[in-house]
């Protein structure tokens, strides 16, 4: 799945070199290195010269991703650029949703997730998104943070 939303990313910043890109997602118990950092190894192995990345090694969910990823983008005075999400189709409006209730304005990039898993992310995905409309940014970053 990873490589998915990687593959999508990059053909989109190989189309869009004016574009720059923030990956995020930190490092596991059992993991060597952080997933941002096998993002962005895979990204510029891609072709994507690695000035245009920008890394957010910390989050561990959709909702730390984004106020993570809001943070490097004021650190960097490119906050008020519009957002391009590159994700599984299954997970785009929640995702959506978490950033522009941040203050981001969004433009979707989905990829195709392997279809014999779908029902499963759904599912899960559809739990999430109805915990995010109904209880607001801000409890769900508290459950979050608590929980996952």
């Amino acid at each position: 799945m990873l490589a998915a939303r990687l593959d999508t990313a990059a053909v989109y910043l190989k189309d869009h070199t004016d574009v720059v890109c923030v990956i995020s997602g930190g490092q596991g118990e059992n993991e060597q290195t952080s997933e941002t950092q096998v993002m962005r190894n895979y990204l510029i192995h891609s072709g994507i010269n690695a000035s245009r990345i920008y890394t957010e090694p910390h989050s561990f969910n959709t909702a730390e991703n984004i106020g993570f990823f809001k943070q490097v983008l004021d650190q960097n005075g490119l906050s008020q650029q519009p957002v391009v999400i590159a994700t599984d189709r299954f997970h785009q409006l929640r995702a959506a949703i978490l950033a522009e209730k941040s203050g981001f304005s969004t433009a979707p990039l989905s990829c195709l997730s392997v279809w014999c898993l779908a029902p499963g992310h759904w599912a899960r995905k559809i739990l999430a998104l109805g915990r995010t409309i109904i209880l607001g940014l801000n409890l769900i970053l508290y459950i979050y943070s608590f929980f996952f």
